[in-house]
């Protein structure tokens, strides 16, 4: 559990350094952001959605933007491949899912680049928020 708490701070620590502050456009803090989400949030995961139906005065949509894969002392990175669609005025959450192997050397170069590629998703059109997807196992 304290390596994986490790990862995780370490990948957030750097986050804040690269994240980039739009503070003309969104609030400077957590709670802030949050309370800009309607209180019914749908989930899209990997496959093509079609939710332009859904009201975005209530309801904001979190979506698998891509996952990172740390083997080694490798990052590959997969993107979204399937379509999603929704209304103009969505709020919306990309969630990134991290995958490692028991294995991963967690370098500051991994560390950099997952950070990164994180940090690029609060930059999409109408993200409001980030989610970071990373399961411990037990022995973790």
């Amino acid at each position: 559990m304290a390596r994986s708490k490790l990862r995780i701070t370490s990948i957030l620590a750097f986050l804040l350094m690269v994240l980039p502050v739009r503070s003309d456009q969104f609030p400077r803090t957590n709670t802030e952001r949050m309370r800009l989400l309607p209180p019914l949030v749908l989930w899209a995961w990997e496959r093509r959605e079609d939710l332009r139906f859904i009201n975005p005065q209530d309801t904001a949509i979190a979506f698998l933007a891509g996952t990172i894969n740390i083997r080694g002392d490798e990052v590959a990175i997969r993107p979204r491949f399937q379509s999603l669609l929704v209304p103009a005025r969505a709020k919306l959450v990309a969630v990134i899912r991290i995958e490692a192997d028991r294995d991963a050397a967690f370098d500051r170069s991994q560390i950099e680049q997952t950070a990164t590629v994180i940090a690029k998703q609060a930059l999409l059109p109408r993200v409001v928020a980030v989610q970071i997807d990373f399961d411990a196992t037990r022995s973790e």
